[in-house]
């Protein structure tokens, strides 16, 4: 074994043991061939960095080599689940391209914020009688965005503005026989 050979395998022994340590996996599941896997995987995850979209791919490549990686192990190499890598593993290539252009995290932003509460309630006020859909139209025409029914009937549940029951707002403060009291705090 040449110098630059020893070197480099004293470089992938540090960076596995440490690797090991911090993910608690032991390297002693891992044969020789498996090592230098992994080692090439933690050079390349380091220069990815925090890209999701490339992590799944580099997941997805190396569930893919059939090296006899666990789960568990890709998971921990890559920086992602190890129910991430069940589901990647199942992809074909042009799937994989799919669902990396197609990663969402988390809820979507609601549409209608907290700003156009003012113009919803106006809108119920001048038009008592309005259904549902008629409501919807008469948000897309004033405030220009298009909600769906379920989206508009948590809206007006969360500020306050009533319910929706069938086609009508039902339960709505602003018309209705008793006024509401707002006590103010000193």
């Amino acid at each position: 074994m040449t110098r630059k050979q020893a070197e480099r395998m004293r470089r992938r022994d540090e960076r596995l043991e440490s690797w090991s340590r911090d993910g608690a996996i032991s390297l002693a599941q891992l044969d020789e061939g498996q090592r230098w896997v992994a080692y090439a995987t933690l050079r390349a995850a380091d220069a990815i960095g925090e890209v999701k979209p490339l992590r799944r791919a580099l997941t997805y490549f190396l569930a893919k080599t059939d090296m006899g990686l666990t789960e568990p192990v890709i998971g921990a190499l890559t920086g992602v689940s190890d129910r991430t890598v069940r589901s990647t593993k199942v992809f074909g290539p042009k799937e994989l391209v799919t669902s990396i252009a197609q990663i969402e995290r988390g809820h979507r932003q609601p549409k209608l914020k907290a700003a156009h509460a003012g113009v919803v309630a106006r809108l119920l006020v001048e038009h008592p009688g309005a259904s549902v859909s008629q409501l919807l139209s008469l948000v897309q025409k004033e405030l220009g965005i298009s909600v769906e029914r379920h989206a508009f009937a948590r809206y007006i549940e969360r500020y306050g503005l009533g319910l929706l029951r069938k086609e009508t707002v039902i339960n709505h403060p602003l018309f209705g026989d008793t006024p509401i009291m707002v006590e103010r705090s000193s």
